[in-house]
């Protein structure tokens, strides 16, 4: 497990990057905390928020947001993370929607 940036929009967002295996089939996962406008790839810093917001403002929703790629035949671990990329890109345009700021 990693922690990595990912850009949107020009702006760098951590996430945790973990490869996960059972048996002879591996998956890419890259997840992170989206709490009110904010990214966290820490869970503690996600909890930290979550109380302090909960304390703030009543407010103490939030999400974890997890995307996984199979690797395997035909598909290495450098196109899975190129396409899990551009797919968390994607997946960043629609996330507002569903959690709010």
């Amino acid at each position: 497990m990693e922690t990595i940036s990912l850009k949107f929009k020009g702006v760098d967002f951590p996430v945790n990057r973990v490869i996960i295996a059972k048996g002879k089939i591996k998956q890419l996962v890259y997840y992170w905390f989206q709490q009110s406008g904010q990214t966290y790839a820490s869970s503690y810093k996600a909890k930290l928020n979550t109380l302090w917001r909960g304390i703030v403002s009543s407010r103490t929703d939030g999400s974890l947001v997890r995307l996984v790629m199979p690797i395997g035949i035909g598909n290495s671990e450098e196109d899975a993370d190129k396409q899990l990329t551009k797919f968390a890109d994607d997946t960043m345009e629609v996330l507002p929607k569903y959690v709010p700021n």
